[in-house]
């Protein structure tokens, strides 16, 4: 699948409200210092959603990215891997259950 469909799956997705991930093309450092080729953005217009699914993996939601259309949380490293294995199936339309990902608080 070409990266501008998957861009596309992912922010229709997140804007009915669905978590989506989408991995962006970076190339310049992240705040930990390193230089990472590519960032994961897991996105979702339901910031309760986001804030719960952020919980559930440790992040805070003063993490959250409130900048341009979609909240999201920026992922790099293993955190990033993580994020897209559990979400990139329901995302790209590869998960056979039903909306590929548990309910909020699960």
């Amino acid at each position: 699948m070409r990266l501008v469909e998957q861009w596309r799956r992912a922010l229709e997705r997140a804007r009915r409200g669905r978590l989506a991930v989408l991995r962006h093309p970076w190339g310049r450092p992240v705040p930990d210092g390193t230089v990472q080729d590519e960032l994961v953005k897991v996105l979702c217009a339901d910031v309760d959603r986001l804030a719960a699914w952020g919980a559930r993996h440790g992040l805070s939601s003063r993490h959250i990215c409130r900048r341009g259309s979609l909240p999201h949380f920026d992922l790099w490293g293993e955190a990033g891997r993580r994020a897209w294995e559990e979400l990139s199936p329901a995302t790209l339309g590869r998960d056979p259950r039903e909306g590929g990902e548990p309910p909020c608080g699960a």
